[in-house]
């Protein structure tokens, strides 16, 4: 009987999931969402790495880091449709003002706050670019033990779980990541103490 190789890993779900979340959440508060919004914002993220699953070779990378690169690049797609959106909604040129209504002017105010607003966005997602950019280069120079530690981390999303899930003693757990620290902040990461 033949196996269907379109099955997902079995941690593919539950990550693509968290990563939605992760950049549902800057964009909801980068851009101010409303709930309805955000589902959407959350539901399109999860969809594109869903179909995206195809792509994801186990040999080659882990799951979360595979996801995390996808979701931010998915994330920089919506955050310019958004900025866009938000550009037109403040932008009205004189000839659409509405015609009835006598204290409809453009919104000139809208006009120069704009680029303002999308220069802040722009920034976000220039310094959301550079980090992932210094993050795959920090992996690239990763020694097999750093990766693996990093990978625990990533799965537990918490040091002193990641130590009690670790197969070595705490202070060899402790050390090591005390290394990891070290190399990430060699290629500008910092990292939460």
């Amino acid at each position: 009987m033949k196996q269907n190789t379109n099955q997902f890993p079995p941690d593919y779900i539950t990550s693509a999931t968290n990563a939605a979340a992760v950049r549902t959440a800057s964009l909801r508060k980068a851009f101010r969402l409303s709930v309805a919004q955000t589902e959407d914002v959350q539901q399109t993220l999860v969809l594109e790495l869903l179909e995206r699953a195809k792509a994801f070779d186990q040999k080659k990378g882990k799951t979360n880091t595979f996801t995390g690169a996808v979701s931010a690049n998915i994330a920089a797609d919506i955050a310019n449709k958004l900025s866009k959106d938000a550009w037109l909604i403040q932008y009205r040129p004189d000839y659409q003002e509405a015609a009835n209504d006598s204290e409809m002017y453009p919104a000139l105010k809208g006009i120069f706050e704009a680029p303002e607003f999308l220069e802040e966005v722009d920034q976000d997602l220039i310094s959301i670019s550079n980090t992932l950019h210094d993050m795959q280069v920090a992996l690239a120079h990763m020694s097999k033990d750093q990766r693996s530690l990093f990978d625990l981390l990533a799965t537990h999303q918490d040091v002193p779980a990641a130590a009690k899930a670790a197969s070595m003693s705490s202070a060899t757990f402790y050390r090591r990541l005390a290394d990891l620290q070290m190399h990430l902040r060699m290629f500008g990461i910092r990292t939460i103490s």
